[in-house]
């Protein structure tokens, strides 16, 4: 297929193309628009040496283990603990489902002693409140006055939702239903092709099986014909 039989399809079948692209684009601008917009709020804590230690050979002993990152990954994972979500949720004041539902989440940062917490919501003021709640409630764990875990960056609510916006989707759902209707075209054009070489290639095959009938009635005539003289031929020499 050149580029002018290409083109001249995706003409013909233009209604076809702008068909799928009305229904990519409606069914996604249906169910995008449909959805709350999610927010993201993230808090940042750093575990370090007490400021209680005066002695520069324990506090050198304390961030020699910190680097071995067992205490960190211990914390981290005490922020997303059941127990840790049921202390925020009596501390908001709201149900567990509630915090449970914004998806509490820790990242250990490489190479230092941060940790990111973050959660999910679509109202960003109880997203920032449950990462906030968390960091405090962390700073009252017990590290035997050797560490302590220090707020770095409060969370402040989002004005921003996650993920990809309508128009983003309503772009690629059009990107999308432009290749769908060229598809479709294409195949109703080959489908076109295969169905004229089918005829074109049925049509002597026919003409063909046709000869061949007449062919063998003519023979049957003739049989049935000779037949019938040599009969007649046979009655006139039983009379002489």
């Amino acid at each position: 297929m050149g580029l002018d039989t290409f083109v001249k399809v995706l003409l013909r079948n233009w209604w076809l193309i702008l068909l799928t692209v009305v229904v990519t684009a409606g069914s996604t601008w249906f169910f995008a628009s449909g959805q709350k917009p999610v927010y993201q709020a993230v808090t940042t804590v750093e575990l370090k040496p007490s400021t209680k230690l005066d002695t520069p050979q324990i506090i050198v002993s304390v961030y020699n283990s910190l680097d071995n990152r067992i205490k960190i990954n211990t914390i981290a994972r005490k922020a997303t603990s059941g127990s840790m979500l049921q202390r925020v949720a009596a501390k908001l004041n709201v149900a567990l489902p509630s915090v449970r539902a914004t998806d509490v989440s820790t990242i250990v940062i490489p190479q230092s002693n941060l940790i990111e917490i973050r959660s999910q919501s679509t109202n960003p003021e109880f997203a920032a409140a449950v990462v906030n709640t968390t960091a405090q409630e962390l700073q009252t764990e017990s590290l035997r006055d050797v560490m302590e875990i220090e707020v770095i960056d409060v969370a402040v609510p989002s004005t921003t939702p996650i993920g990809r916006g309508l128009n983003y989707l309503l772009t690629m759902a059009v990107l999308f239903g432009l290749a769908l209707g060229a598809i479709f075209a294409l195949l109703e054009y080959f489908i076109g092709q295969m169905r004229l070489s089918s005829r074109s290639l049925g049509t002597p095959v026919m003409q063909l099986a046709g000869a061949a009938v007449a062919a063998d009635e003519g023979a049957a005539e003739g049989s049935v014909g000779d037949g019938t003289g040599n009969q007649g031929t046979n009655r006139r020499s039983t009379r002489r």
